[in-house]
């Protein structure tokens, strides 16, 4: 608090009259389709060299790479989330899809092998005192390892009873090692029953029963980790319980949770069995026999053996003689029919050292990895799996997986090229279901369900009625009509038969405000001779989406409020890389006159002019924003007013309140009214926004609601440009 005393000049900072609206992405682009590989699931990407990083080049069925080729070429840098798809057994199951991942096990010359058990379950273990684990060790008799568990007790030896306690006598009790614990008993606990009664009903960790008329108390924990210690209270004598800790007896800290040394332990004290405790907490029971005439197995009458404990089968577990075995897999990073052109290359290490061995990882005969001097050894920090398997640094085209056995280094991968094989697109029967996906398993369309701030959707090539349909309802329903879908014209349609598929086969005109069709598919220069057969000028014909939304994103970035703004005309409709078109009847103006007035935008050339999209209509004219430019603009106001509003949920419904919510939309209203949002830069006639007392009724305030009304006068693209020519003949005179 100021002091005003002496005369001055004070700065009084006082918060925001208005909340201000956050920066908003307006053109983040999710492309649904088929690539050589890559993750499943939403996936972004930035610019083409990180597409072909993570998905990969052009194979003859990849639309979608073709798509994000020629998206990144007409706005060079952008924000491209990519859902890649293939057929599903059941799209609402991620997990039946059909592709699968090359693979190739990576073989060794080494030494021979123990059998070996390893336990299904991870430590800690839930055993009970007295379980066993009867192993027969090289086929012979059975060895029994067992484990024992006591919990710690003390008894009184001559206690009171009746007690004679007028209430408010205690005994002081700790259990485990804990806090020392009040035990209060009333005047009515003068019995033995009574004073078991009441105790149990204060004790944690620990219970009282009757010993052969004495009260007994013991931990609930069982192993050399539980203890009772009664340290004293005024009710101790009369129940004659000595003080002083009593500890648990067994071969384990905690029966319901033994960890995986102590079965080693165990075990091994028990048996001749080897043991030997994994990364990650399993148990592995050995042979002390290398080759093939060792073997282990643990015998069915055993306790501990179930999957509720340790989890072991009763198989024989053979060791191998010396020779070949396998040392690990080296498996495809993504799944796909590339990964069958990737080769492993074990050879000697660059630091001499024979125990090691260099890595390197050839795709279609060029080397693109190699990473140096590994080692077999686990504990080491070049162990084959941390190097290759990194995070950061490791592999992005394999992942390693072992099986080592043996010791090394006769475990060292044997020096040679190991092909992986087995890798599949899974395109075999893919539908157009594979596409829409479903919103349980998050496949297809439904995959990018996680990116939050998703405004443009496209599916590249996949121009069909179920297709479009299903991007219209994501756009208008799933996303609450944030979303704006860009369709693919089908393929070798005329005019006349794309007037048809849009108002009759697909029922699409007048269908939404959220999405917009183009026609025709365009021509390109071959991106990629060896893939795609060119025609005779070098050219091949592809589905228009991609650069469409590379359109739109340059419109959004580079224009002054382009979101606002129609993403068409000579200029801001520029297609970069487009040749011509799959039809030259879109150049003849009687041909556009066909499809325009059905809502579909056509994409043409005139002369002096490169190739642009003509049009800027939505698929619904009817409504209140029939150009793209209008509903999307319109999307980015409801996304700045419910991001920034939502601030306010919870606060006291005030006028205050209400007068700040003015405030803050006028304000996000006048920035977008300054870019070109609304037909005039007037406020009074550009918008409005009221939050009055009239729309916010007792009735209103009592329901927890408050209400607003927003209006807006949106600029309107111009589809005709009208110029009156005459004779002046004033001018004349």
């Amino acid at each position: 608090m100021t002091d005003f005393l002496a005369s001055d000049v004070v700065i009084d900072e006082k918060p925001p009259a208005a909340i201000t609206a956050p920066s908003l992405a307006t053109a983040v682009v999710g492309m649904v389709g088929v690539a050589e590989r890559g993750p499943y699931g939403a996936t972004l990407v930035t610019s083409w060299d990180e597409y072909l990083e993570k998905f990969g080049g052009f194979t003859a069925n990849a639309d979608l790479t073709v798509a994000a080729y020629f998206f990144f070429k007409n706005c060079g840098r952008g924000f491209l989330w990519v859902a890649r798809t293939c057929h599903y057994t059941d799209p609402a199951d991620a997990s039946t899809k059909t592709s699968v991942s090359a693979s190739k096990a990576i073989t060794t010359t080494g030494a021979a092998t123990q059998g070996v058990e390893t336990s299904g379950n991870t430590e800690t273990f839930n055993l009970e005192p007295g379980d066993t684990v009867i192993v027969k060790v090289d086929a012979g008799a059975t060895q029994t390892a067992t484990f024992d568990a006591a919990a710690g007790t003390v008894s009184g030896t001559a206690g009171t009873f009746p007690t004679g306690f007028t209430g408010g006598e205690t005994l002081l009790v700790k259990i485990d090692g804990g806090v020392i614990q009040t035990i209060t008993f009333t005047a009515a606990a003068t019995t033995i029953a009574v004073v078991l009664s009441e105790i149990n009903a204060q004790l944690a960790g620990g219970f009282a029963d009757d010993d052969g008329g004495e009260v007994r108390i013991t931990s609930d924990k069982r192993g050399t980790a539980s203890y009772v210690e009664v340290t004293g209270g005024t009710g101790r004598a009369t129940l004659d319980i000595a003080t002083g800790v009593n500890q648990g007896t067994g071969d384990v800290a905690d029966i319901d949770a033994v960890t995986a040394a102590e079965a080693k332990t165990i075990i091994e004290a028990d048996t001749t069995a080897q043991v030997t405790v994994e990364g990650t907490g399993e148990i592995s029971i050995k042979t002390p026999t290398v080759g093939a005439s060792g073997s282990i197995q643990v015998d069915a009458t055993s306790t501990a053996d179930d999957a509720a404990k340790f989890d072991l089968d009763n198989a024989v577990h053979a060791g191998t003689a010396a020779g070949p075995g396998t040392t690990g897999t080296a498996t495809a990073y993504s799944d796909g029919a590339w990964g069958n052109n990737v080769v492993v290359r074990i050879a000697a290490a660059t630091s001499g050292d024979s125990d090691e061995f260099n890595l390197q990882i050839l795709e279609s005969g060029v080397v693109k990895e190699t990473f140096y001097s590994l080692s077999t050894v686990v504990a080491n920090s070049n162990y084959w799996l941390t190097v290759v398997n990194h995070l950061q640094t490791g592999s992005i085209r394999i992942t390693l997986a072992d099986s080592l056995t043996g010791v090394p280094p006769a475990n060292r991968p044997t020096n040679g090229d190991y092909a992986l094989t087995g890798g599949n697109d899974g395109l075999a029967g893919i539908i157009d279901a594979d596409y829409q996906g479903d919103s349980t398993g998050k496949t297809g369309i439904f995959a990018l369900d996680t990116v939050d701030d998703l405004t443009i959707l496209a599916v590249p090539g996949r121009a069909t009625s179920a297709v479009h349909n299903s991007m219209v309802t994501y756009a208008e329903t799933t996303r609450a009509k944030q979303v704006f879908a860009i369709l693919d014209p089908p393929a070798a349609q005329t005019a006349l038969q794309m007037r048809t598929y849009v108002r009759t086969t697909a029922s699409l005109y007048d269908l939404t405000e959220n999405a917009a069709i183009y026609w025709p598919q365009v021509n390109v220069q071959n991106p990629s001779p060896t893939v795609f057969t060119s025609d005779v000028d070098g050219n091949i014909t592809i589905a228009p989406s991609g650069a469409i939304a590379g359109v739109y994103v340059r419109t959004d970035r580079d224009v002054e409020g382009g979101v606002h703004k129609a993403p068409a005309g000579t200029v801001r409709g520029k297609l970069v890389g487009v040749s011509k078109f799959e039809t030259d009847t879109v150049l003849d103006k009687t041909t556009r006159d066909i499809v325009f007035p059905s809502n579909i935008n056509p994409l043409t050339t005139w002369s002096g002019t490169q190739p642009h999209i003509d049009g800027p209509k939505c698929l619904k004219t009817s409504g209140l924003f029939a150009s793209v430019g209008e509903r999307r603009g319109m999307s980015h106001i409801e996304r700045l007013i419910k991001l920034t509003v939502r601030n306010n949920v919870h606060d006291d419904n005030t006028p205050e309140l209400r007068d700040q919510l003015t405030r803050t939309v006028r304000g996000i209203l006048k920035a977008e009214m300054d870019v070109g949002a609304f037909r005039t830069k007037i406020p009074a006639t550009a918008f409005f926004v009221d939050f009055g007392d009239a729309l916010n009724t007792a009735d209103v305030i009592k329901a927890n609601k408050l209400k607003g009304k927003v209006g807006v006068a949106k600029a309107k693209p111009a589809y005709w440009i009208v110029i009156e020519i005459s004779e002046d003949l004033e001018l004349a005179a």
